[in-house]
């Protein structure tokens, strides 16, 4: 069974009143944990949305800059069984079949990222020789791409009603390769942040 896991959005602005230093106001959405490869089930499409700030930024306050910025982690393991004859060198692979990507779907400049480089290959793992009857496991390992500024700047779309939006989407495929009768299963969790 492959799993997936997928945490989700927080919203920063600065503002100033006048004369006022500018103060840090935020917003945000999430769901899943990072590190975790336990939660919820095969594909992800996501859309995660948080509130613009029009509504909080209270009067006499302007709006003065918005940083967006996206993390990606996915985390992985799994169990493999020798139920074959003979002998076999093994090897799991669990690969990203889509680019896994942060699509921003609503009308501001919050760029949308593709977290490819880093995911098209989760694990390949060589897991050596196992002999016949001999049962394993592998992980847990995790990719995790860091935070990575999308947007930084002023948009006036920051400033009005409603939300900002974003869909996190991927597909993975995980193999167990040997040269006998092998049983096997997968668990793979995807965090993605946008902050």
């Amino acid at each position: 069974m492959l799993s997936k896991n997928i945490m989700g959005l927080a919203l920063a602005a600065s503002l100033t009143a006048g004369s006022v230093q500018a103060a840090t106001i935020s917003d945000d959405a999430f769901f899943g944990t990072f590190g975790d490869a336990t939660s919820i089930s095969t594909d992800i499409s996501e859309a995660l949305s948080v509130d613009l700030f029009g509504s909080t930024i209270g009067a006499g306050n302007v709006l003065t800059n918005v940083q967006v910025e996206v993390r990606g982690s996915m985390s992985t393991f799994g169990d493999y069984s020798n139920n074959g004859l003979t002998a076999a060198d093994v090897n799991a692979v669990i690969l990203a079949t889509g680019a896994w990507t942060a699509t921003e779907t609503t009308a501001s400049s919050a760029a949308d990222h593709e977290f490819a480089a880093l995911f098209s290959n989760i694990i390949n793992e060589v897991l050596g020789t196992v002999a016949p009857d001999v049962s394993g496991n592998f992980g847990l390992f995790t990719n995790d791409s860091g935070w990575l500024t999308v947007f930084n700047g002023l948009d006036a779309f920051f400033d009005g009603a409603g939300t900002l939006d974003y869909l996190f989407d991927t597909t993975t495929i995980s193999t167990i390769t040997g040269g006998s009768n092998f049983a096997s299963s997968f668990t793979t969790g995807t965090a993605g942040v946008v902050a």
